[in-house]
């Protein structure tokens, strides 16, 4: 019988020697949580790579529903209703094929960009409201204004690994149009895993 090793609570095995302070003192934003999307220049050929992928969704969630139909089918079906099934399963599977090369052609042409952010810190917090307060001249930040994602997106986020000046950032909402939105749903989502992350004690080990 294979002994089981037992699970040692991590707080015994911690070995201060190993713990550098300094680690947890550097700042920046190389340990922060990031999350990331991909955005088109051309806005009509990301629309179309999206309806092609809930096209391809929904053609393979037939498929499947096709092949679980005729897993199922009674051995002593109609040799008929056999052979529309055999139909139905091939149409479906060519049609799969045209979707992939119409995806892999638009893939292909469109020029994308990755965006990269992470989330601020209370510090940049403060400082981007500040600053956006006393350059637009409101007493309130509207955080739904794209000057103030630009402010924000200066000191958090990357386009293909480039920093860009606030004015930069307000030229790429002006090229992208909705598409922008993305950009501001991937720092909320960042928010979101920061605020509710938590380790593993395992990991601890």
């Amino acid at each position: 019988m294979t002994a089981v090793t037992p699970i040692i609570e991590t707080s015994e095995q911690l070995d201060p020697k190993t713990f550098n302070l300094q680690d947890w003192l550097v700042g920046g934003d190389a340990h922060r949580i990031h999350k990331e999307t991909t955005l088109a220049l051309d806005a009509d050929a990301a629309v179309r790579i999206s309806e092609l992928e809930a096209e391809l969704d929904r053609a393979e969630a037939r498929l499947n529903t096709a092949k679980n139909g005729q897993a199922d089918r009674d051995e002593n079906s109609m040799e008929s209703i056999a052979d529309s099934s055999d139909k139905a399963i091939l149409a479906e599977e060519e049609n799969i094929k045209k979707i992939w090369g119409q995806l892999e052609e638009l893939q292909d042409t469109t020029r994308t960009a990755l965006f990269r952010t992470r989330t601020l810190s209370e510090r940049e917090k403060k400082d981007v409201m500040n600053a956006w307060k006393e350059e637009s001249g409101a007493d309130e930040v509207d955080t739904e204004a794209l000057s103030f994602w630009a402010m924000v997106f200066t000191k958090t986020a990357t386009l293909e690994g480039q920093h860009l000046t606030s004015a930069q950032w307000m030229q790429v909402a002006e090229t992208i149009g909705m598409q922008f939105s993305r950009t501001i749903a991937v720092y909320t989502a960042a928010l979101n895993v920061e605020a509710s992350f938590e380790v593993s004690p395992r990991f601890r080990s």
